[in-house]
């Protein structure tokens, strides 16, 4: 009778993990959630990204340069 009570109070404590995991998870994402009435950033007002460091596309690429 001990095994089944344990095994019961496995399984109720997997139970009330689970559903606190996703009341969890639903206050974290409403959190994240943007707070202007549902609206997020346009793109066309986002922060342009800078490129990635390296080689630029007006370098030279190693050959001979023209002079005069």
């Amino acid at each position: 009778m001990d095994a089944m009570v344990s095994v019961w109070w496995l399984l109720v404590a997997f139970w009330v993990g689970g559903v606190l995991g996703l009341l969890l998870g639903a206050v974290a994402a409403l959190s994240r959630a943007p707070r202007e009435g549902g609206k997020g950033i346009p793109d066309d007002r986002r922060e342009p990204r800078m490129p990635p460091p390296g080689p630029s596309r007006h370098a030279h690429g190693g050959g001979a340069v023209p002079r005069g």
